[in-house]
């Protein structure tokens, strides 16, 4: 079922219903009229779920999934040293520093984001297992994509604070008082998710009326292929890259990087659509792309590893990069341009959609797998499939492991910069830093069982 406007219609509506009932009242009864109300067809189940895709675009200002000022994209980006924000203030200055407060709001906010979609996506599931009313086939492919979201979202938890209470259910009773689950805890429902995610969810987009905006089977292989690579486990992540590398009928890295962010590129694997917006396509070409005449700086210009990342050539620089010359002081800024949309004429159709999981990152996971398994060989074809189609540079050859991991770390570095703090995220698994972020000091108030982290 596509994500329509009657679909984005219901899921409002069911949205503001669940909002005010399940999240802070506990009373049993009230609760399961809710759910069977908005479990009652296929229809009004399939909204539910919509609506955690929704929340996930429309909260730009609070949800780290948007790719707006508050999401994992640009503070972590800002984190790292792929991206420079030009507007400075106490919470950009603190990702910058990588030095921050335990009551930083933006901390709290990806934080309380990613629980919350988690949250929503265990009603969808509670709702599901109490309902007669689903078709099995619509019941089952739900449940994958609740599952999904959930191990999304647990995913970019733990990576962010480390150990975090793991949850698996809607009822606050219970959530209210857990303890911190193990990184290994976490990761293991993550992966125990996206595996029987993988079984419900269908092959292609059918059920998004042709279009990427909502996880398949090949999404959850994608991500399981990425929480294998940050755990080590060269195999599992090598063979779960392959898997979704050979669906070629449906995926490709592009020859033109100037497609590689429009809507359903065949390079998407999963993206968010931009929901009820009638000029902006999405957050992440809004913020990064001057206005027209603006007199102040771009928002975000690359950081000091970024432009030595490029090698001379190499195509992605003048198309991922452009500048703005400030009119009034005649400096000019580099910025993002991944996205080439900051808005659309009213009425003319939308352009670009928010990319999640894209190809291309299938073929570095498995390059630095098989790097790390000894196939050097393998591992720089895959290395070259990027530089050569989105690069238009020469195939490296003959390198010895360190020359191979280096050119991954280049690859990694040019290919996802202001992409999902992926940078910040590689420079702590491959311990360059062991930063972690602090535990809000509101969840510790309400729940006294949550220990903070070191150096806090």
């Amino acid at each position: 079922m596509k994500l329509s406007r009657l679909s984005f219609s219901l899921a409002i509506a069911i949205i503001l219903f669940i909002s005010c009932e399940s999240f802070l009242d506990i009373d049993a009864p009230r609760n399961q009229l809710v759910t069977a109300s908005v479990f009652a067809d296929d229809a009004l189940a399939d909204a539910a779920m919509a609506g955690i895709y929704q929340e996930m675009f429309t909260s730009h200002t609070t949800h780290f999934a948007s790719g707006g000022s508050a999401s994992v994209t640009a503070l972590m980006g800002i984190a790292a040293d792929d991206l420079v924000s030009n507007i400075p203030n106490s919470v950009t200055d603190a990702f910058s520093a990588n030095d921050w407060l335990t009551d930083n709001t933006a901390v709290y906010n990806l934080w309380a984001s990613a629980y919350k979609s988690i949250f929503r996506a265990n009603e969808v599931l509670e709702g599901l297992a109490a309902s007669s009313s689903v078709s099995q086939p619509t019941a089952d492919r739900l449940r994958g994509e609740a599952l999904f979201v959930r191990a999304f979202c647990h995913f970019y938890l733990v990576n962010l604070y480390g150990p975090v209470p793991l949850v698996t259910t809607a009822d606050y009773r219970v959530t209210s008082t857990l303890h911190r689950s193990t990184e290994a805890d976490v990761y293991m429902r993550i992966d125990n998710d996206l595996r029987e995610a993988t079984e419900l969810l269908p092959d292609g987009y059918g059920h998004a009326g042709g279009e990427r905006i909502r996880p398949n089977k090949w999404a959850a292989a994608a991500l399981r292929a990425r929480a294998g690579l940050y755990r080590g486990e060269w195999q599992d992540a090598a063979k779960l890259a392959s898997d979704v590398i050979a669906q070629t009928g449906d995926y490709a890295v592009l020859d033109n990087p100037d497609a590689v962010f429009l809507k359903n590129s065949r390079e998407a694997i999963w993206q968010l659509f931009p929901v009820y917006e009638t000029t902006t396509n999405t957050r992440e070409g809004l913020l990064a792309i001057p206005t027209p005449g603006q007199q102040t700086a771009p928002r975000y210009s690359p950081g000091e590893k970024l432009p030595s990342g490029f090698v001379a050539g190499d195509a992605r620089q003048t198309s991922w990069l452009a500048s703005y010359t400030v009119p009034t002081t005649g400096e000019t800024f580099a910025y993002p341009f991944k996205y080439k949309a900051r808005s659309t004429a009213s009425g003319s159709e939308i352009e670009e959609y928010s990319t999640i999981l894209r190809l291309t990152e299938q073929y570095l996971i498995r390059a630095e797998a098989r790097a790390e398994l000894g196939d050097l060989d393998g591992a720089l074809a895959d290395v070259n499939v990027p530089r050569v189609r989105h690069g238009g540079l020469a195939p490296l050859a003959g390198l010895d492991k360190a020359g191979v991991m280096a050119a991954i770390e280049r690859e990694r570095l040019v290919e996802f910069f202001y992409e999902w703090g992926h940078r910040w995220f590689d420079l702590k698994r491959w311990g360059r830093h062991a930063k972690l972020l602090p535990i809000p000091q509101r969840e510790r108030e309400a729940n006294p069982f949550l220990t903070q982290n070191d150096g806090y």
